[in-house]
């Protein structure tokens, strides 16, 4: 199978429940109900389309369904899907209506569109491997107290396994420290959600102009959901060429609609933690380092008043201190200047980063040989970072074995 494409990215947008009810829906009738729902959502990316839904129609386990979500083709999706949808009733075709558009406004509505009772996002273009479905839905039935389950992800370019890179590291740190210091620590096909995870933690934030999947994994996070993280590969993103892996949202650092959507986020994510007393000095700093970095992409694009303006904004909302303010004013005029990221200035703002707890470095890309604490062993935790004994295949829940959460200076 030929597997050559590009991965479609687009300003994403949540939808509301009442915007649901427009939707129209494909599907043969008279299918039993699902145990798992695939949501894909789509846009003029049928050659690509193929081979995802060829890869859920290729899976071990067969109760399931999936819904495509088509967020405004014209390159003949619509009669494709529902062709394949006649043959196989578990194949739904839903098109977007209203205003909104993007592929986040499409998960929401394919959430509630879903009849399984777990839910697993699939880019229209990546790939899952045959025992995926199988494998995680036997995890979360054997242990009824998670709400979700992490798989590890491998990158490819023409087909899978032409590459030995992984798309995140599994360190045993605390994964809410390592989202808000900007890493993605795992794809959006990564979990295998519980249906019921949605009704209780909310859906994709569609006020927000982009980040709406970040933000999601903080909160649930933030709010002490119960998670599993396999090691296993069981699915595949597609990367054409060989550039570097950016973290989440970096595709916008020029885009000044972008920056000032981006401006009150830190701020944002302190609510989050804040509702759930998560707040720690360190955790600060790592937010005002997501503002500071935010500050820069103003400064580098020449906009010194922006970037000012953006790191009032920090300050204001009390993530850095008085004196890291007054550095990060002096560093952000630094980079104004600075034409170069070999040049001695930008190295210098750079370890003052690294100083004041703050510099948004993260390695997203792993090796198979590069084995951390937490991939000798499948880790259980909760949004604080606290670590539970892994799954074993005779037991069907965990008991927690408390530990104190991790990030904190105290």
């Amino acid at each position: 199978m030929n597997q050559i494409g590009y991965r479609y990215k687009n300003n994403h947008d949540g939808m509301n429940q009442s915007n649901f009810i427009s939707q129209k829906t494909y599907m043969k009738p008279s299918h039993p109900v699902p145990t798992v729902s695939i949501v894909t959502p789509t846009k003029n990316r049928l050659r690509l389309l193929t081979e995802a839904m060829d890869s859920v129609a290729a899976q071990t386990c067969g109760n399931w369904e999936h819904l495509i979500v088509d967020d405004g083709s014209d390159d003949g999706t619509e009669p494709f899907v529902k062709t394949r949808a006649a043959s196989d009733s578990r194949v739904r075709f839903i098109k977007r209506e209203g205003t909104k558009s993007g592929a986040n406004v499409c998960r929401n509505i394919g959430i509630r569109a879903s009849r399984g009772a777990f839910v697993v996002f699939l880019d229209s273009d990546d790939l899952l491997s045959p025992d995926c479905l199988s494998d995680r839905v036997n995890i979360m039935q054997r242990n009824q107290d998670l709400h979700f389950c992490i798989f590890r992800a491998g990158i490819f370019r023409i087909e899978p396994n032409d590459t030995t890179i992984l798309w995140h590291t599994q360190s045993p740190g605390s994964d809410l420290d390592r989202f808000l210091q900007h890493e993605c620590v795992w794809d959006v096909t990564g979990p295998i959600w519980r249906r019921d995870v949605f009704d209780q933690f909310g859906f994709l934030d569609d006020s927000l102009l982009s980040m709406q999947d970040f933000e999601f994994h903080v909160r649930v996070l933030a709010k002490n959901a119960s998670y599993i993280k396999q090691t296993k590969v069981d699915h595949y993103i597609r990367r054409a060429g060989r550039e570097a892996f950016p973290m989440t949202s970096q595709r916008r650092v020029s885009d000044p609609t972008f920056l000032r959507a981006r401006e009150a986020f830190p701020s944002y994510l302190l609510k989050l933690l804040e509702e759930g007393n998560l707040v720690t000095r360190s955790r600060r700093d790592l937010l005002a380092g997501r503002g500071f970095t935010t500050a820069q992409c103003w400064a580098r694009i020449g906009s010194l008043y922006n970037a000012y303006r953006c790191w009032r904004i920090q300050r204001r909302a009390g993530l850095p201190t008085l004196g890291v303010y007054l550095c990060g004013c002096l560093c952000l005029c630094l980079t104004r200047f600075e034409k170069s990221e070999r040049g001695i200035l930008f190295r210098l703002v750079n370890k003052w980063m690294g100083w004041v707890r703050f510099r948004l470095e993260s390695k997203l890309d792993q090796n198979p040989d590069e084995k951390s604490t937490c991939e000798a062993n499948n880790i259980k935790c909760n949004g604080t970072g606290r670590s539970f004994p892994p799954i074993s295949s005779g037991t069907s829940t965990l008991e927690p074995t408390m530990a104190a959460p991790e990030g904190s200076k105290g």
